[in-house]
């Protein structure tokens, strides 16, 4: 096909009108992304720069989201050490309590509890774990938090091992309490025929005393503080746990308890005080002693109580208020910790807020600029299709010559 050839105007307006259209279509690019710059080709500088702002607030939102797990932690750890507190303060009031009375058998109550309490508090700082990282589990709970993209500004949480209270900072640990150091072997002993038996039941409960103990046999309590002797008879219809209701009523600091050994049971005996308990058979008239020693059982050697003494007492209610200014210390040591990451999560949030804005004042596009340009070059575009259209009439003009 032979070239053709245009006219010098229609050539100039067929010009402009493609360079409209390619205008037109940047404009309607920009509008349909929101972006001035789409690619490295529409501007290099501030495609580049504006993908490197981009990128730091990624890296930066990586960094707040090790914060924010960090965070957790701190808080799981630092509500382990206010529960732990709690029950250092309650172990501190039954101290107390053990502080306020004379009885043997109570302080050993309060000992039990305390003990109880103290085993408590190492279980709470073994479950205060958060994620793989317990702060309160020792060696290896170190956490570093960092702060920025390249990993430069970190802080450093130290870890603290609660766990073993009686090992760590706390120092606290469980103490004796008032129980035999082998088994007791004694029961309640009478006399019969001249010989000492135990006391054997068939029942612990329902069942009257089938041998030992027989109706009007006396029952006697002499010794501890007031030495005033306690005394109650047998009743024909008297059950074992009458029996051992009438034994703690009549004598409040023994203690009798029921051993259940099977066919057989058993009572023994306990006393925070040396007593005597004797038991005088009606039928015979003659009296077998059982004495008990301080704390003891009757046969059998046993550990006495830690708490016996209120020196011992008050020794471990200092220690206790020792433990509570260590573990209000640390945590102290972890709202200081958590105040600074928390700070620096804010900063960081900031910072990330300030990049991604900068990223995009280089590249975004500004739609009612860019709304008024579309509009403008439709205009354009509609007065040169009129211009070539008047053109070519003109053109058109010269074949009226011909006709």
């Amino acid at each position: 096909m032979a070239d053709i050839f245009l006219s010098g105007n229609v050539r100039t307006n067929l010009m402009a009108m493609q360079k409209i259209g390619r205008d037109m279509g940047t404009v309607e690019e920009r509008l349909a992304t929101g972006l001035k710059v789409n690619s490295a080709l529409d501007d290099p500088a501030n495609y580049f720069t504006s993908e490197g702002l981009k990128m730091r607030a990624k890296d930066l939102e990586n960094i707040m989201d090790a914060m924010g797990q960090s965070i957790q932690t701190l808080k799981a750890a630092d509500s382990a050490v206010e529960t732990m507190t709690d029950l250092i303060e309650t172990a501190r009031a039954k101290a107390n309590q053990a502080l306020q009375t004379r009885d043997g058998f109570q302080r050993d109550e309060y000992l039990q509890q305390y003990n109880e309490l103290l085993e408590q508090i190492g279980k709470v700082a073994e479950d205060a774990g958060y994620n793989g990282k317990n702060l309160l589990g020792g060696a290896g709970n170190n956490m570093s938090v960092y702060f920025n993209e390249d990993f430069t500004n970190r802080i450093k949480v130290e870890s603290v091992d609660y766990t073993d209270i009686s090992q760590s900072p706390l120092f606290l640990t469980a103490k004796q309490q008032l129980v035999p150091a082998a088994a007791p072997q004694a029961a309640f002993s009478f006399a019969a025929g001249g010989a000492a038996q135990s006391t054997t039941l068939v029942s612990a409960t329902t069942t009257p005393f089938a041998a030992g103990l027989l109706e009007d046999d006396v029952i006697t309590i002499t010794g501890g503080t007031t030495n005033q002797p306690s005394t109650f008879r047998i009743d024909d219809d008297m059950t074992i746990a009458d029996f051992m209701n009438e034994l703690n009523n009549a004598f409040p600091n023994v203690k009798a308890e029921l051993v259940d050994l099977g066919a057989t049971v058993e009572i023994r005996f306990q006393s925070a005080e040396p007593v005597t308990i004797t038991h005088t058979p009606v039928a015979t008239g003659v009296a077998a002693n059982l004495a008990l020693g301080t704390g003891a059982y009757p046969s059998g050697p046993t550990t006495e109580s830690d708490w016996s003494s209120d020196a011992q007492i008050r020794a471990d209610i200092n220690i206790i208020r020792e433990a509570l200014q260590e573990i209000q210390s640390q945590a102290g040591r972890f709202a200081t910790d958590l105040t600074t990451i928390q700070a620096r999560q804010e900063f960081a949030t900031s910072m990330t807020n300030h990049l991604e804005e900068g990223s995009g004042k280089l590249v975004l596009a500004d739609i009612n600029e860019e709304s008024a340009n579309l509009l403008t070059l439709q205009t354009r575009q509609q007065l040169s299709q009129t211009a070539l259209s008047l053109t070519t009439q003109s053109e058109q003009s010269v074949l009226r010559l011909f006709g």
